[in-house]
């Protein structure tokens, strides 16, 4: 009882740390691609975020799973811009590529736009909320919100949920900011 006592005192001094706002991020996550799906519609993500100035930022990832029972892969790769509306919120829009590949059909590359907005409501959670859409493929838009709470200042544990037209999504996974 000690232990769990300390460790609590010591993850909440560790919360107390003041986290900012960054957009220069490394995140690796587990992904629960349908809610309503058994295990064989799950995957891993490894996305990063490099700001190259404060304005302009740039985003890739990849994302590898089975979905039905079909290995499905996908890398994006995507140019951002940021505006702060305050020293703790910024909105945010970019336009890229996405390339999906999988065994069951030819790879396909299309374009993808998303727009959002970040902000920290303490100094150690941050929300975001952010709509994307991949042109070509037809798909509908995606709606994705996420919570991550810091446990120092550059590492958190996140949860996020997303959902479009009859498809809904889950993931959990850590963050770095540098």
């Amino acid at each position: 009882m000690k232990a769990l006592i300390l460790a609590a005192a010591t993850l909440f001094s560790l919360s107390a740390s003041a986290a900012e706002l960054s957009f220069n991020t490394l995140e690796g996550s587990y992904n629960q691609f349908d809610l309503d799906c058994s295990s064989d519609c799950d995957g891993f993500s490894l996305e990063g975020s490099v700001g190259f100035n404060e304005t302009f930022y740039g985003t890739a990832g990849f994302d590898t799973g089975e979905i039905f029972g079909e290995d499905v892969t996908a890398l994006f790769l995507t140019g951002g811009a940021r505006h702060m509306i305050s020293d703790s919120s910024a909105v945010y829009g970019e336009l890229g590529f996405v390339r999906v590949d999988s065994d069951d059909f030819d790879a396909e590359t299309d374009a993808v736009a998303v727009v959002g907005i970040r902000g920290m409501f303490n100094p150690s959670f941050e929300g975001e909320a952010e709509l994307s859409r991949i042109f070509q493929s037809g798909a509908d838009v995606e709606l994705g919100l996420k919570g991550t709470f810091f446990f120092t200042d550059t590492v958190g544990g996140f949860l996020g949920v997303s959902a479009s037209d009859g498809d809904t999504g889950a993931s959990a996974g850590l963050r770095l900011n540098f």
